[in-house]
């Protein structure tokens, strides 16, 4: 599988295995707004709720923000940095412990639950003809909340399918499960044709004594 894209993602290492040049992926980075929230309907300050579509399939995450190490910020200059939790379980222990949530959660729990079997989300594949989207909860009313072809190194998905993993699954999903654009298909005049292979309109003809002059005349007409 070819990608043309004008970022680079964690398993565009895989390209060094080889490609197969009849698949092309168009990597172009979109964002959306939609009217699908995935949100909890109880927001924290702390923690945003994200949904990675991947190859067919929803892997709900949670982003968390955490104090830089020493080696990461030896100045203390950069603030906080991005973790995002992929594992069910952490996440589910994230929202158990937020002050945020307390009084609402068994709610937010089931709903966390239930957005990986969400039917709107997965449509969204077919819809946008895209194997990798991400829908995210909207922290400012400003924001997209529909990435398509999102950069996954962004979101740490690289700890829930490896490089090579990645790349096969999108090869295959692009290959097999999106429909291929069909290439564009001109009409050709015989005309067109005759000249395009070097012939004219004699070449298949007895010739006679005004055959040259004819030849001439009719090689020269444009391609219609």
């Amino acid at each position: 599988m070819r990608i043309i894209s004008k970022f680079q993602d964690y398993y565009d290492s895989a390209l060094g295995y080889g490609i197969d040049k009849t698949l092309t992926y168009v990597r172009e980075m979109k964002g959306l707004e939609i009217d699908i929230p995935i949100g909890t309907g109880h927001r924290s300050r702390e923690y945003c709720i994200f949904i990675i579509g991947f190859c067919g399939k929803l892997y709900p995450c949670i982003r968390t923000w955490r104090e830089p190490t020493k080696q990461e910020d030896p100045h203390s200059i950069l603030g906080h940095i991005p973790n995002f939790h992929h594992d069910e379980d952490k996440c589910l222990e994230i929202i158990e412990d937020s002050n945020n949530w307390k009084w609402h959660l068994d709610e937010v729990l089931d709903k966390f639950k239930a957005l990986k079997n969400n039917n709107k989300l997965l449509e969204l594949f077919q819809e946008y003809k895209t194997p990798v989207f991400i829908v995210r909860e909207q922290e400012r009313s400003s924001d997209n909340n529909l990435i398509i072809n999102p950069c996954l190194k962004d979101h740490q998905f690289f700890k829930v399918i490896d490089a090579y993993s990645a790349f096969q699954e999108i090869s295959m999903y692009v290959g097999g499960v999106l429909p291929r654009r069909e290439p564009d298909t001109v009409d050709v005049s015989e005309a067109c044709k005759t000249n395009m292979h070097g012939m004219d309109s004699w070449s298949f003809r007895k010739k006679g004594p005004n055959s040259k002059q004819h030849a001439k005349v009719s090689k020269g007409k444009k391609c219609k």
